[in-house]
């Protein structure tokens, strides 16, 4: 498990707004080939106390899970749709996550995740979504 510096862009469009945010933490990378786990502690206000991690599996899916008072556990994969529970201080909320594009250029050094996903709610479309994830090593 190595010590690293994570970007992480965040666009998304609701009802034709576009909006956008930026995060840079530290976390962890574990892992080797087409298969790593990335992890880092939650800084915005809303998700305070919350633990995210990305698991790229097989190089073409990532499972993305927040653990902490805000709770939910995503699957990304190119053209499928999941389900998933979104769980928040005000109750839990019924998704579906339909992944439009998944690109992964990670190394055991570092790299690059990017992924497109719509979200609906109650059968009707809520946003479209892209997420970059940089990861570069820290040096000592």
């Amino acid at each position: 498990m190595k010590k690293v510096l994570i970007h992480i862009t965040d666009r998304h469009v609701i009802d034709g707004e576009k909006m956008a945010s930026e995060l840079t933490t530290v976390g962890t990378l574990q892992g080797s080939g087409d298969a790593y786990r990335i992890a880092y502690t939650e800084t915005d206000d809303d998700f305070q106390e919350c633990t995210t991690t990305l698991e790229l599996e097989e190089g073409r899916r990532v499972v993305m899970t927040r653990s902490g008072p805000n709770s939910t556990q995503m699957i990304l994969e190119r053209d499928k749709r999941f389900h998933c529970h979104y769980s928040t201080p005000y109750g839990d909320i019924a998704m579906g996550i339909y992944t439009k594009a998944l690109r992964s250029c990670m190394r055991s050094d570092g790299g690059q995740l990017n992924f497109r996903y719509t979200i609906d709610y109650n059968t009707g479309y809520v946003s479209t979504n892209e997420l970059t994830v940089t990861v570069t090593g820290i040096r000592n």
